[in-house]
């Protein structure tokens, strides 16, 4: 039981870490072509 509880927290860590990643490089690409636009 615990193990699948684990498994299930382990789950919901690594989707909220993609959301983040996936947050984070639109973010970054965003900013790049700002900087693309402003030069």
């Amino acid at each position: 039981m615990a193990r699948k509880t684990n498994g299930i927290d382990q789950l919901v860590l690594a989707r909220e870490l993609l959301r983040t990643a996936k947050t984070v490089e639109e973010q970054c690409y965003t900013s790049r072509a700002s900087k693309i636009d402003l030069s």
